[in-house]
């Protein structure tokens, strides 16, 4: 509750796989509460599908980055390198700190050496805490726009290209009211016990 000035410095990341009918395991997402609630697939495999990771900081975000196969400690450090270490000052500030979640690709030893190697501050991950990551919201909110109104795809080119247009004309200004929303998020989130908040 205290460290509400310090928000705007995280950096959120995170992997999710989009199938053509819908995102893995979205039984709950951030909507506009003047908008009727929908409801997407939460099948876990099967058919085409595409894997996408994305970082999200205050002052900016990454692109989108889709994966191929089945990534490993070595590609997601390349990851990081490439899509995130060079951009962390601009998009958090100078004491900028990562945020990602507690997925055994993101805590191999490897990756740690790297992050102690390339003085990355992380913060640390509560389990099971979805309301403290704002890129969660961000998924949530490409979900409304990449498949709203029950659309699916033909194929993963043709999802690839949705995905894409949808994050290129994305406001930064919806991830910094994310930023905003942090302090009441956090409020409501020790009023409701660590357990599910509006957020």
């Amino acid at each position: 509750m205290s460290w509400t000035t310090e928000w705007t410095s995280v950096i959120s990341s995170d992997e999710k796989r989009f199938n053509l009918d819908g995102p893995d395991g979205f039984q709950y997402y951030w909507h506009c509460l003047k908008q009727k609630e929908q409801y997407y697939s939460t099948h876990q495999q099967g058919g085409e599908s595409l894997m996408v990771w994305l970082a999200v900081g205050f002052g900016g975000r990454s692109s989108l980055v889709f994966i191929k196969g089945r990534q490993n400690h070595k590609d997601y450090k390349q990851q990081l390198e490439t899509e995130l270490l060079p951009y962390g000052s601009n998009w958090g500030g100078e004491n900028w700190i990562h945020q990602q979640d507690g997925a055994s690709i993101h805590t191999a030893q490897g990756v740690k050496k790297w992050i102690d190697d390339n003085n990355v501050q992380v913060l640390p991950w509560p389990a099971k805490s979805p309301d403290l990551n704002n890129v969660e919201n961000v998924w949530a909110m490409l979900v409304e726009r990449v498949y709203g109104q029950r659309r699916q795809y033909e194929n993963d080119k043709e999802l690839h290209k949705s995905l894409d247009s949808v994050w290129n004309t994305f406001c930064q200004k919806d991830i910094q009211n994310l930023y905003d929303s942090m302090p009441n998020c956090m409020f409501e989130l020790i009023q409701a016990g660590g357990k599910k908040t509006s957020y």
